[in-house]
């Protein structure tokens, strides 16, 4: 079987152009719950039923687990949609549950979850960099030119922000715990904040991108800050900041998930379609 149908079902501003871009390559792409039209469970059950592949959005579910549907004033649960759709299929999304991908294969539906793959993560990095260098441009009232900033992890995302940063003349400092990420960040002309982090270490600091998601900025470390500090959370669920307690310290500290679908949805759209098409060879779907 080769990929030709696809049904986008939620998702945000990425699946909309992502839709177009399938369209232009010739493949029959449908969309649903992408509009601000109340949700058709039939209609979106008969289409998913005569698709090859159904893609979900990035992150597939919400907090409810419903299908996650920002641009549409209700969703569904993704029981009726695996329920329709044919032994063999695709189901693509972005952060599936375990019971989800469980529910998938009792239906004999194959669950791929597209953020878990090394290639989109580190395409993905990109939009989401200048996504947060966008936030911290709205958030301050001086330029990054001069400003001292603090990546902590040096995963995918704290390497492609670096050197976006230093092309702004930031003076860029980043964190990391193995002797190899110290050595490219040294490399890279960027200084080493070694771990442990001190509340006198971030104080230097004008802003904060943590990358790691773990609890890294706890109420102890941020009452060490500058209360002028901004603070930019870029690690998903459940984060890596303690918001209430900056909340109360008077410290500016901004959850950023899914920065790519908000300020980049064009480009993000075309990161996950290459992901996709990537997977299709790799299964000979393509």
């Amino acid at each position: 079987m080769n990929v030709h149908q696809i049904l986008m079902v939620g998702g945000d501003r990425r699946q909309l152009y992502l839709a177009s871009a399938l369209r232009q390559d010739g493949l029959q792409a449908g969309e649903a719950l992408l509009s601000r039209g109340a949700p058709d469970l039939e209609e979106i059950t008969a289409l998913a039923a005569a698709a090859d592949a159904v893609v979900l959005g990035i992150p597939a579910l919400d907090a409810a687990g419903m299908i996650a549907a920002p641009l549409c004033p209700a969703s569904i649960s993704p029981g009726p949609l695996l329920e329709a759709m044919r032994p063999g299929s695709l189901l693509l999304g972005g952060m599936l549950p375990s019971w989800l991908t469980g529910l998938a294969d009792r239906h004999q539906v194959e669950a791929v979850d597209l953020a878990a793959r090394e290639d989109f993560a580190i395409l993905n990095a990109v939009p989401t960099a200048e996504g947060a260098i966008e936030l911290a441009f709205t958030q301050r009232e001086s330029t990054l030119d001069g400003a001292r900033c603090l990546i902590i992890g040096y995963g995918r995302i704290g390497r492609a922000l670096l050197p976006r940063l230093q092309a702004l003349h930031a003076r860029v400092a980043v964190s990391a715990r193995k002797a190899a990420d110290l050595a490219w960040i040294q490399a890279g002309g960027a200084e080493c904040c070694r771990y442990p982090l001190t509340g006198e270490k971030l104080s230097q600091f004008d802003v904060i991108f943590n990358t790691v998601p773990a609890l890294m900025l706890t109420g102890e470390l941020l009452g060490g800050m500058r209360r002028e500090t901004l603070v930019i959370d870029l690690a998903s669920r459940p984060g890596g900041v303690d918001f209430d307690a900056a909340g109360q310290m008077g410290i500016t500290a901004l959850p950023a998930l899914s920065l790519p679908g908000k300020t980049a949805p064009r480009s993000a759209a075309l990161v996950i379609r290459d992901t996709m098409y990537q997977l299709f060879r790799e299964k000979g779907l393509m």
